[in-house]
């Protein structure tokens, strides 16, 4: 039975329809492209382009359209790997987020103003870091590498098997959130050092003038000398975590 030109037109929306949802949950979630501040519509027009991109290569993919209930249970798992790719990537910036929340601790200013970058309460530091590391994925071109892992995901994955690699997305989840905190401890690492070595000086101070507010009269300096370091460590800082991203995006 030859093929008739409605038939392929479905073929190809439906195709279509499977890229979006994977490449749109996706969307939903990864750093620059789903933060707080991208308006939805914003958000869904750039997943509709990029999904309009990636779908010609995936047109031998899918050989007919399935009935509804085999259509339903692809739609629905392809939004889950979508998520799970989405959650992954988004578990990077809050490597940012976490480095901030300890320097934050450390130099005490972690109770001064609220969240911007996201809808909880951070500390300022969490969102400047935060907010550079977003700007920095699009002005390193990591949200092209981003788009690149994504359309090499969608061979690697291909659509329309209707099943979640449960298995393989929980194990890459769970990776990431052990690497998250990892990189979070390890780029506040030095603050944690000064921090310590510091208070465990003004502890034996304390203890020989007991009638001296050491604390009270310390809290200024710790602050200043914490965020004198912070400014010399946040290049630093922001390179290495840029190129652990860029490095886990060639081995997506």
């Amino acid at each position: 039975m030859s093929t008739t030109l409605a038939d392929l037109l479905s073929l190809q929306v439906y195709t279509y329809l499977l890229v979006v949802c994977r490449i749109g949950g996706a969307f939903f979630l990864m750093p620059g492209f789903g933060e707080s501040f991208v308006s939805p519509r914003t958000r869904l027009v750039m997943a509709l382009l990029a999904s309009l991109a990636m779908t010609p290569s995936q047109f031998d993919a899918i050989a007919a359209v399935p009935p509804p209930g085999v259509l339903a249970g692809q739609v629905g798992a392809e939004l889950i790997i979508g998520l799970a790719i989405g959650l992954w990537l988004r578990l990077f910036l809050y490597a940012l987020f976490i480095c901030g929340a300890v320097i934050a601790q450390q130099l005490a200013l972690n109770h001064i103003f609220n969240g911007v970058a996201e809808n909880i309460g951070t500390s300022a530091l969490s969102n400047l870091l935060m907010l550079t590391g977003v700007t920095l994925f699009f002005a390193l071109n990591l949200h092209g590498s981003t788009l690149m892992a994504l359309a090499e995901n969608l061979n690697d994955m291909p659509l329309g098997q209707g099943t979640v690699p449960i298995e393989l997305l929980t194990r890459r989840i769970l990776d990431g959130v052990g690497s998250t905190f990892a990189t979070g401890i390890q780029l506040a690492l030095p603050f944690l050092v000064v921090g310590t070595l510091l208070y465990a000086a003004l502890g034996f101070i304390n203890k020989a003038m007991p009638q001296l507010m050491v604390f009270f009269i310390a809290a200024p300096a710790i602050t200043s000398i914490g965020l004198i370091l912070f400014l010399i460590a946040l290049p630093m800082i922001l390179t290495q975590w840029a190129g652990g991203l860029d490095a886990a995006l060639n081995n997506f």
